[in-house]
């Protein structure tokens, strides 16, 4: 019997996964972590797929840090020429992007 099928593949990586949440922490303390500076300014990240010391790696959650008297980078989406039906909602306002 192949030992390599994806089936036996998907056990593993159940498998792996598990002793990887059992290890992992639950309650992630925001003074324990780095400031992680980035294109969208300075950064913690509490969870993101890539860190592994929490149990739940499939959310993202983060703060970002901005400062006394700078922009909070509030990103805009451009206006198009006309308003699509999809973006007036039912009072007849537009949403916010």
């Amino acid at each position: 019997m192949n030992e390599s099928t994806r089936y036996h593949q998907l056990l593993a990586r159940r498998d792996q996964e598990r002793r990887r949440i059992a290890a992992a922490g639950v309650c992630v303390k925001g003074g324990e972590l780095p400031w992680e500076i980035n294109p969208q300014g300075v950064m913690k990240w509490y969870m993101h797929p890539e860190i592994d010391s929490t149990a739940h790696k499939f959310l993202i959650f983060q703060t970002q840090e901005i400062r006394a008297g700078s922009r909070s980078g509030k990103q805009r989406c451009r206006s198009s020429p006309k308003a699509s039906s999809s973006s007036i909602s039912t009072t007849g306002r537009r949403r916010p992007c």
